[in-house]
């Protein structure tokens, strides 16, 4: 670690103190990529997409949203 650290420019008992901090159950798990069904309707112009989750919740993202973000988005409430 003390390569690592002297080569990132971090001081090693801020690592470690950190390391300790941070647990692996506070880390985010990965979402599964896959595919889901989705339903049009033609109801006008909208500035929003609205998703209805299998898990019962309805989310209304606005057009444009980073699709990443929606990922995590949906991942963490597909998690609940």
């Amino acid at each position: 670690m003390s390569a690592f650290c002297r080569e990132h420019g971090l001081c090693e008992q801020t690592f470690y103190y950190w390391r300790k901090r941070v647990r692996p159950d506070a880390i985010l798990p990965a979402v599964e990529a896959g595919f889901a069904e989705v339903a049009i309707e033609a109801a006008g112009v909208s500035s929003s997409i609205i998703a209805h989750l299998n898990t019962g919740v309805l989310l209304e993202v606005p057009v444009g949203a980073d699709p990443a973000w929606v990922g995590r988005l949906v991942g963490e409430l597909r998690a609940r």
